[in-house]
């Protein structure tokens, strides 16, 4: 029967249960006389005593009917769950229902991540799985949450999967903002030590931006220099030696020995 994915959906997830009460109680109900059903014919296996059955092919497409019915009613509810967590339309409707399934067992959840959160595959948790510390990449970088995020807070997976994200953004938001901070007043040329702890100490993703902007920040004060009447060119080539001078340092720090994820930051 094409149907028989919907047994473990239904009978394996408490929260399907108590969000699609009516849809369950019919699928136990379809199910209990379909098994019914089975035992009879399995206790006389002959096609004409099969056959005689009263009403066996009403039955048989009547459950049907009611199967399709709940069929449509479980997409509808995925639709939903979708709508309210938009990151689950990079997920299958399996895996979407083995991640409501499993709710509050962050372990099952977190091996949905990567398809949810580019470069992100699993998440630092407490050995109880309620409280979601910080996330890890592919690489084996590790960023701590400014705060934690506790599951149990919350009703809905939708809900705390949300907080997730937002301190995901919040914390690197964050990062970001510390990371400028010393950057911008860090002579990268006569303080290598320091612009190389600075690297370290900082997320690969950070230490990209915040160079970006460090650079975007110090092409705009040229313009003002201009503005004020003084050779924004000058201070352009400056800036050009400066990056220069930056690239070279990084690339000679790339031939000597590394841990291999402080070594892609420098890459």
């Amino acid at each position: 029967m094409k149907y028989v994915y919907l047994e473990g959906i239904f009978f394996g997830s408490a929260d399907i249960k108590t969000m699609l009460a009516n849809e369950f109680n019919r699928f136990k109900d379809v199910d209990n006389k379909f098994i019914a059903l089975m035992k009879k014919v399995n206790g006389n296996p002959q096609v004409l005593q099969v056959c005689e059955i009263p009403d066996l092919q009403k039955d048989l497409d009547k459950w049907a009917k009611h199967l399709n019915a709940i069929k449509k009613a479980l997409g509808d509810y995925l639709e939903k769950q979708r709508q309210a967590f938009a990151r689950f339309y990079f997920v299958g409707d399996d895996d979407l229902l083995e991640i409501i399934g499993n709710s509050r067992e962050i372990k099952q959840v977190m091996r949905h991540f990567p398809k949810m959160f580019a470069g992100i595959t699993s998440v630092q948790h407490d050995e109880k799985g309620d409280e979601i510390l910080g996330m890890n990449s592919r690489e084996g970088e590790i960023v701590e949450f400014t705060k934690k995020v506790v599951i149990s807070e919350d009703p809905t997976i939708n809900k705390w999967l949300t907080k997730v994200q937002e301190m995901m953004q919040f914390t690197l938001a964050t990062i970001l903002d510390d990371a400028l901070k010393p950057l911008i007043i860090l002579d990268k040329i006569e303080q290598q030590e320091e612009f190389n702890a600075w690297i370290v100490k900082q997320p690969s993703q950070i230490c990209g931006l915040a160079m970006q902007i460090d650079w975007s920040r110090r092409t705009e004060e040229a313009f003002r220099v201009g503005e004020k009447g003084g050779d924004p060119i000058k201070k352009l080539e400056y800036d050009e030696t400066m990056t220069n001078k930056t690239l070279e340092i990084l690339a000679e720090r790339v031939l000597t020995d590394m841990a291999k994820e402080i070594r892609q930051k420098y890459e």
